[in-house]
């Protein structure tokens, strides 16, 4: 790698790692309890705190498959919609990200029996509940990571998801650890600036 090249991979790493981390040290400081709503009180009225337990609310893993198909690209990571308990045809504003376990195993079985043409069937036999009640803690993504998020994909997938839809990441909370890329980001930047000049003086002399 020529030292050119070098020095605007330094660069971008550095404004990643400057955005990434002055939206965590922005969510430290702002966010220093959880905030506990019923998801039905979300729709109708969403706080501007980002780091939520939504309660009352249930996993649709049903309509997760339109999300998650067995050898399929559409999604780039597992999501879930939540619903607010017994409104499972209601309109989707929230879909759970980060919850693996065993709830993978069973979108995915439902994503192969509607591959293969037999849903009804798989249906008819899962003794797997596919609707979970289920209270989520999290941060709702922002900023950076709302851009990076394919919605007009994810919303083209499902049809009763909203297009103000959010994105919760399930179990995570302010850190301030994140919030340390600030100021690694700015140090990169800082000695970019000082080995050009000093470059420039070299070239100078």
């Amino acid at each position: 790698m020529s030292s050119d090249a070098f020095r605007g991979f330094l660069t971008l790493v550095g404004i990643c790692l400057a955005v990434a981390g002055g939206q965590a040290a922005y969510l430290a400081v702002r966010e220093r309890a959880i905030t506990e709503t019923p998801l039905a009180d979300f729709h109708r009225n969403r706080p501007d705190n980002k780091w939520l337990r939504l309660t009352d609310a249930e996993l649709d893993l049903l309509r997760a498959r339109h999300f998650n198909y067995v050898e399929s690209d559409h999604a780039p990571e597992f999501l879930i919609p939540l619903n607010p308990a017994g409104a499972s045809n209601a309109p989707v504003h929230v879909l759970v990200a980060g919850l693996e376990d065993d709830y993978r195993l069973r979108v995915d079985a439902l994503g192969l029996a509607e591959v293969t043409h037999t849903l009804n069937a798989h249906l008819a036999t899962n003794t797997e509940p596919l609707i979970v009640a289920r209270n989520v803690e999290g941060v709702i993504r922002f900023g950076w990571e709302k851009v990076a998020d394919n919605r007009n994909e994810l919303v083209a997938l499902h049809p009763r998801l909203v297009e103000d839809f959010v994105i919760i990441d399930a179990g995570a909370r302010p850190s301030w650890l994140m919030a340390l890329m600030l100021p690694a980001g700015l140090a990169i930047h800082g000695w970019l600036i000082w080995s050009s000049r000093t470059r420039r003086k070299q070239a100078d002399a």
